[in-house]
């Protein structure tokens, strides 16, 4: 039951993917409005593949509750704390945005012509990057995966696992679309490479917020999160301070995930 589990897992991964590739071409400009939509729909598309396979899978054990849809500690609370992780986990690449952003202010000056417009496109990206995204992203890899490794008789410790794993491998396809657009093997690979790294730790990060709350809200909550700070950049590490800032977050976010 555990491995045909995790060949469910794998599919499920696969299915989210090629739903991508179906709508878009690597070639395809990720920001464009027509490919937005596309892959939006894509991603609803996979959610309904990988609720299937699931039930298929587990049954009755890929419930409303194993799904996240009906969290115990409320959804205001769950969502609450996914937050509160995300910005503990890094607080430290908050603080060095926030203090860039000062400086760049401060440099420019309140009065400068430069607007923010809030156009149609901006508002899809914004759709995209906090909310589509993390909610499909959260139910495939989180609530299915773990949903049907766990009915399965999975730990948790394996479940998460499983998750991190296809969760960090279904972004692979990166690499094909860099290749794509022009970049070298060694470009293409790193990049790939350091975005399936931060995907796994994420991935562990989530399931253990997933586990804790046993709420969909919260993850993505905690997911849109994430990507609202951004990853940590090479420039977070350049002087001790942003280092010290680092650690002490991490530190904070690892004890909300083993203590409460």
């Amino acid at each position: 039951m555990l491995a045909r589990a995790g060949a469910a897992s794998v599919v499920i991964a696969a299915c989210y993917v090629g739903c991508l590739f179906v709508a878009t071409r690597p070639t395809d400009d990720r920001n464009d409005a027509r490919v937005i939509r596309r892959r939006c729909v894509a991603s609803a598309v996979s959610c309904a593949c990988a609720y299937v396979i699931a039930r298929c899978v587990v049954g009755d054990a890929a419930d409303a509750r194993a799904l996240g849809l009906r969290p115990p500690m409320g959804a205001a609370r769950a969502v609450g704390w996914g937050v509160a992780v995300a910005c503990a986990a890094l607080g430290g690449e908050a603080t060095r945005r926030a203090r860039d952003a000062a400086k760049k202010t401060k440099k420019m000056g309140r009065d400068d012509d430069c607007e923010d417009v809030w156009d149609a496109r901006r508002q899809l990206l914004t759709m995209r990057d906090y909310v589509c995204a993390p909610l499909c992203e959260e139910f495939c890899f989180r609530a299915c995966v773990l949903a049907t490794m766990r009915g399965a008789g999975a730990s948790a410790a394996s479940a998460s696992a499983a998750s991190a794993l296809v969760f960090a491998g279904a972004h692979a396809h990166h690499y094909v679309g860099m290749r794509a657009r022009g970049a070298s093997v060694k470009q293409a690979f790193r990049a790939c490479r350091a975005q399936m790294t931060f995907t796994a730790v994420f991935g562990v990060m989530a399931c253990r917020v997933f586990s804790r709350t046993e709420s969909l809200a919260a993850t993505t909550a905690c997911h849109s999160a994430c990507n609202l700070i951004g990853a940590p950049s090479a420039a977070s590490f350049r002087d001790a301070r942003g280092i010290a800032a680092h650690v002490l977050c991490v530190i904070c976010a690892m004890a909300m995930l083993i203590f409460f």
